[in-house]
């Protein structure tokens, strides 16, 4: 058993881009000083960035053939995601 406490938060579905960066650091705010541990799964470029100490990519095929990497940064493991992103999709 992982914890006795699960607590869901779901945000950004209906949220523009200002509203999502002050949801992210409300989220992130109530973590540090709960002094808990949350995995995100965020979908939401602008939410992952604010909310993330740390990220972990996927190498693989969407839902054939998948691996996580180690935990990294938020800068390495975001810099390893952008440049594994086709051409023409990051504005380089």
């Amino acid at each position: 058993m992982l914890s006795r406490r699960l607590r869901i938060y779901l945000t950004s579905a209906y949220l523009d881009s200002e509203q999502r960066i002050v949801a992210s650091k409300v989220i992130k705010r109530f973590i540090h000083h709960a002094k808990k541990t949350a995995f995100v799964v965020e979908h939401d470029f602008i939410m992952a960035t604010y909310l993330a100490d740390r990220v972990i990519v996927y190498d693989g095929i969407p839902s054939l053939d998948c691996v996580a990497n180690a935990p990294q940064s938020l800068l390495t493991g975001m810099n390893l995601f952008l440049s594994r992103l086709p051409n023409g999709c990051h504005g380089n």
